[in-house]
């Protein structure tokens, strides 16, 4: 079994593993009149995905579920981003006004094996998104469960309505949230947080910075720049995140409005147009979970279907080097690759819905 989890493990970091070149996401939090705002920009191989609408009442069950904690049931209702479906989010809010981003931590190392009843990285978005009501909420939650890294590090951003913010990371095993007075820039990128808030240049309010151009350090100070600003608003932070882009793998640029709950989108690749989604209580939990293709120009809303959960599986198999013959043949023996694959397949259907109050 041991094996077989390693294998499991290596296999499911491709899901949301890409080239190093890539691995190149920003994001940080501005207070405003208005509100906070959460800017951020998705570097990716592909900006193809969906907009998955979380009612409440809807339980999921853990990948690697264990007797302590096997799944949970969501409290609020969320709207969230994701490259492979239902239950995976990279981004994301909640009713409640908290905003979770996803990052790739290139400061840490990387493990090969996952301890049952642990969320994965983007499990741990989904549960925050499900669970928790504001940032002290979600430091608690990781702290009880801890995430695991699934052989590519990943560390998170999340800000709730009343502008608090924290960067949850983990290092050598253990879980670190940086905090309050402790969060001096409301950033993150893709090295460790004390790392790039340590090479900051000092002058770096008046915009002068010495790393390479691109870079994660470089990202950061360009970021903690744009949060010095307090009268900004959605469309000058989405301009704003044309300096944090990285040409050719930028997908998405977004803005999180906790205040109006709200979503504005952008992918460069198709041009200028920005479209802005709802976070709201959704109708209640029902049938499958209801999303909307990125892409789609009618924006209407369907459920989630066995061909989209197929896809998700060949998009994993193709990652892996795998194919629909292997998956169709696969075992935990013969074929871990195609076993995670279709079990993560699986997991994007494999919901439930409870009546909630």
């Amino acid at each position: 079994m041991k094996s077989f989890l390693s294998a499991c493990v290596i296999a499911t970091a491709a899901l949301w593993c890409v080239p190093q070149v890539s691995q190149a996401c920003t994001t940080f939090s501005v207070d405003t009149p208005q509100g906070p705002l959460v800017a951020k920009s998705f570097d990716w191989s592909t900006g193809d995905g969906w907009v998955v609408l979380n009612e409440r009442g809807r339980s999921r069950t853990l990948l690697f579920p264990s007797a302590t904690l096997s799944g949970w049931q969501a409290k609020y209702a969320s709207l969230a981003l994701t490259t492979t479906g239902p239950g995976f989010p990279v981004s994301g809010m909640n009713e409640a006004g908290l905003v979770i981003e996803t990052l790739v931590d290139m400061s840490e190392l990387p493990t090969t094996e996952v301890a049952a009843g642990v969320p994965t990285g983007l499990e741990l978005v989904q549960m925050g998104l499900d669970t928790a009501g504001s940032v002290k909420e979600l430091v608690e939650l990781v702290q009880r469960t801890s995430f695991s890294q699934l052989a590519i590090a990943l560390h998170f951003f999340a800000c709730d309505r009343t502008g608090a913010c924290a960067v949850i990371e983990a290092q050598a095993g253990r879980v670190r949230t940086t905090a309050g007075d402790h969060l001096k820039v409301e950033a993150l990128a893709n090295r460790r947080y004390a790392a790039d808030l340590a090479d900051a240049d000092p002058s770096w309010l008046e915009g002068i910075f010495g790393h390479t151009k691109g870079s994660s350090a470089d990202r950061f100070a360009i970021a903690a720049r744009a949060t010095a600003s307090r009268t900004t608003n959605a469309q000058v932070l989405l301009n704003s995140l044309r300096d944090v882009a990285t040409p050719g793998l930028t997908k998405w640029q977004l803005v999180w409005d906790a205040a109006h709950k709200q979503v504005h989108l952008r992918r460069p690749e198709l041009g200028p147009e920005v479209m802005t989604f709802q976070v709201a209580k959704f109708p209640s939990c029902e049938g499958a979970p209801r999303v909307m293709r990125l892409g789609d120009t009618g924006g209407a809303s369907v459920p989630w279907s066995a061909a989209d959960a197929a896809r998700t599986e060949a998009a994993v198999l193709a990652q892996l080097g795998g194919s629909s013959a292997s998956a169709a043949a696969g075992s935990r023996s013969s074929s871990p690759s195609a076993f995670l694959a279709a079990r993560v397949a699986q997991a994007t259907q494999s919901t439930s819905c409870a009546v909630t109050r």
